[in-house]
């Protein structure tokens, strides 16, 4: 008997996570079904999928990209940061996505296995607030289904839905690790969300970290104060690693100009969180659409009123509450601050630890009040705030009333349950013995079991009301095959210039052009890609968007000379192919320049190339009068040249953007032509020396510096923790031998 209740308890503790697991990964699923390409949309479509492919090929050939000379000012991928150039997990779903047939497959994939971590993560989260297995199980599974998550994250911004899947798994292993648990699990959990790149993420885990210091001081508990403070210098060294680049890049970009203010685009005022129990409503927030955005963005969990029937008003329900209810209130009011705060903006985007929050709260509630603290007053409470909810949210987007209502039918519905379960739990006596215990059980079931429904339910109406996110999805192909069969086997680099977007809608496009970072799955290296730090000076020469397309003046500013060099443009940036689109530029120029020929057009593109191609950017492209250089090696980070004559000025510029992290040995940086091509002065360099252009990322020596700390105190860390267990281990076993022999 006492082996088959062991197994049973057994069977439980397993039964609760695999039950998260598939129930998150059919819901994950059921929007996929619903609607095909559910996960394949905007910035996954034209950035992730691009980047991933374009870093796993790299890595299949033993290669982490720093930089790219090609690609201007979407090249600098260490200042970029999202491109996880150090993250494992990054890199499996980089070369799953190279080795792909169908790349829109491979992300569903990939999007939907990171909901079921995000669920799986939160059940063990609350499991260690000691929630009770229904309610972390319930509870658990809604957190990859908020609105913010499922309809702009999992849809599009890829990276956000990395980290908020890793964040749980953070959490939780803090706990244990402040606890005086091994400390490898926390330090590859949140290694791996820092290393995403994402800067959401690890801003939510400094407000985590800084939580836990005051608590374990506040508890004057010495040995998990320092356990804390290790933790936060892991965590303070990788960030300096993958974010101080970016920071030190800033200046030159649009990123560095940014200040604080708030133009109401993708932030949330007070008033809109009435909708967060409603899967079926919008909230005000104003974005690309105008004042109302067409989805869920501030949903939470339709089942919050229900906590009002355990009576949470009073102290003690609390207890141990803090820091969920601290991470709650700060992501919360971020939700609400100006929508630009430096370079951070959009602070919408932390609706997914907002969820987590109140979703672990709910569930502590929930779990330490039902079924012995509900009351028929309760009851009456918890459908007035339901009812309150409700003529909120409809007084902000009264359109769809009958989903609204629809909300609110089942929240009273499930309530009125709720109500008459505990009343028969309650009325059981103590659950000792399989008998006295199989009414309860049977109660448990049925309310698992409608509340499973009305989830399932509400999903189906949500997936009819908002069938896909409110991001645009554009009609380019998926299959891996049609995306690298656009100018294939093209050599020399490509400059597009027009509208990109204006026939993204028409599929047959596709067969003459891609856009933005799906440039990447083509032989041709296209400048056009897409860059979340766009180089101020270059973009504003060319009118460029973050994904590459031009305004109509983008043509000619190729073809015009620079005033400090006499050259064109298109000579400086090594340009041998342009790509014009005809709903910008209906016929390729009469008149072409010297040099070059009409080589193609089709129904959506022109192409003019080169009569003799240019090497790729990165080299030298102009010298002054008098100044003869002759390139040694060129590599996308370094350049070497020796000096063979030293005109006046001596200046040499390279067909690279100035970004902050170049060196020269043998010479010096001049100040950048046109305020962005690197320019380096010679004048001081006798013939026959030879000059070496190198680039690393800004504050290299700091970032390596800061690598090796951690290294050093996550292995030292591990083995000492390591050794102090199976010391006590060994002094455990030493007393219990004393005490039987």
């Amino acid at each position: 008997m006492i082996h088959d209740g062991a197994a049973s308890t057994r069977l439980r503790r397993v039964s609760w996570p695999i039950a998260v697991v598939v129930f998150a990964i059919a819901i994950g699923a059921l929007r996929e079904v619903w609607t095909p390409g559910f996960y394949y949309a905007d910035d996954t479509q034209l950035g992730s999928v691009g980047q991933w492919y374009e870093l796993g090929d790299r890595l299949l050939r033993g290669e982490i990209p720093l930089l790219s000379p090609q690609a201007w000012q979407a090249g600098n991928y260490w200042a970029e940061g999202q491109w996880g150039l150090i993250s494992p997990l990054t890199w499996v779903i980089a070369i799953g996505t190279r080795l792909s047939s169908d790349v829109a497959v491979w992300t569903a994939v990939v999007k939907v296995s990171l909901l079921a971590t995000s669920a799986l993560g939160a059940y063990f989260l609350m499991r260690s607030f000691s929630v009770r297995q229904p309610w972390a199980g319930f509870s658990s599974v809604l957190v990859p289904m908020a609105g913010f998550t499922a309809y702009m994250d999992a849809a599009s911004w890829s990276t956000g839905l990395m980290t908020s899947a890793l964040f749980p798994w953070v959490w939780w292993t803090l706990r244990r690790l402040s606890n005086a648990r091994q400390p490898w699990p926390f330090l590859v959990s949140s290694y791996l969300l820092i290393a995403s790149g994402y800067v959401f993420g690890t801003i939510v885990l400094v407000v985590l970290l800084i939580a836990h210091l005051v608590q374990k001081a506040i508890a004057r508990d010495k040995n998990a104060i320092i356990r804390v403070i290790l933790a936060s210098a892991w965590g303070a060294f990788w960030t300096v690693v993958v974010y101080l680049p970016g920071i030190l890049t800033a200046p030159v970009t649009d990123r560095g100009a940014a200040q604080i203010s708030n133009d109401m685009f993708l932030n949330a005022d007070l008033g809109d969180f009435a909708t967060s129990a409603s899967p079926l409503a919008t909230a005000t927030i104003s974005s690309w659409w105008g004042p109302v955005t067409a989805g869920p963005l501030v949903y939470v969990a339709w089942v919050l009123p229900l906590v009002i029937m355990v009576r949470p008003w009073e102290r003690k329900m609390w207890r141990g509450t803090a820091i969920p209810v601290v991470l709650l209130v700060v992501t919360a009011y971020i939700v609400v601050a100006p929508s630009t705060l430096g370079p951070i903006r959009w602070p919408v985007r932390f609706m997914p630890y907002v969820a987590l929050a109140a979703l672990l709260v709910f569930a502590i509630l929930m779990s330490r009040g039902f079924p012995e603290r509900i009351t028929r007053a309760s009851v009456v409470a918890s459908i007035a705030t339901a009812g309150g909810l409700l003529a909120l949210t409809w007084a902000l987007t009264p359109g769809p009333w009958r989903s609204i209502w629809g909300t609110f039918a089942v929240q009273v519905i499930v309530v009125l349950l709720l109500r008459w379960a505990g009343r028969r739990m309650q009325g059981d006596g103590p659950r000792t013995g399989i008998a006295s215990r199989l009414p309860w059980r049977r109660s448990a079931a049925l309310v698992t079991a409608v509340i499973v429904a009305c989830t399932v339910g509400l999903t189906i109406l949500q997936l009819r009301t908002f069938p896909h996110t409110p991001l645009p999805v554009f009609a380019s192909p998926t299959r891996t095959a049609d995306l690298t069969s656009v100018l294939p086997g093209k050599k020399g680099d490509t400059f597009t210039v027009g509208d990109a977007y204006a026939s993204s809608g028409e599929p047959d496009s596709y067969t003459e052009r891609l856009i933005a970072n799906e440039w990447y799955f083509s032989d041709a290296a296209v400048s056009n890609v897409y860059t979340v730090l766009p180089y101020s000076k270059f973009s504003q020469d060319f009118c460029l968007d973050l994904r590459g397309s031009t305004c109509d003046g983008a043509l000619s500013a190729l073809f015009r000379d620079d005033s400090t060099t006499g050259t064109p443009l298109v000579d400086l940036l090594s340009i041998s192919r342009v790509l014009g689109y005809k709903d910008t530029f209906p016929e390729p120029p009469r008149v072409v320049p010297d040099g070059w020929r009409v080589t193609g057009e089709g129904k959506y593109v022109w192409t003019m190339e080169r009569i003799e191609q240019m090497p790729p950017a990165g080299g030298v492209v102009w010298t002054d009068a008098g100044t003869d250089v002759d390139v040694l090696n060129q590599t996308d980070s370094s350049v070497t040249f020796r000096i063979d004559a030293v005109g006046s000025d001596g200046e040499v510029v390279l067909s690279r953007l100035a970004w902050p992290g170049y060196t020269v040995d043998g010479a010096e940086l001049s100040s950048p032509v046109r305020g962005y091509l690197l320019t380096v002065n010679v004048s001081g360099v006798s013939s026959g020396g030879v000059v070496t252009v190198n680039f690393r990322p800004p504050g290299f020596l700091l970032e390596v510096g800061a690598a090796s700390a951690a290294v050093i105190l996550g292995v030292g860390w591990t083995i000492l923790q390591t050794v102090r267990s199976r010391r006590r281990s060994r002094s455990h076993d030493r007393r219990i031998e004393s005490a039987t022999a």
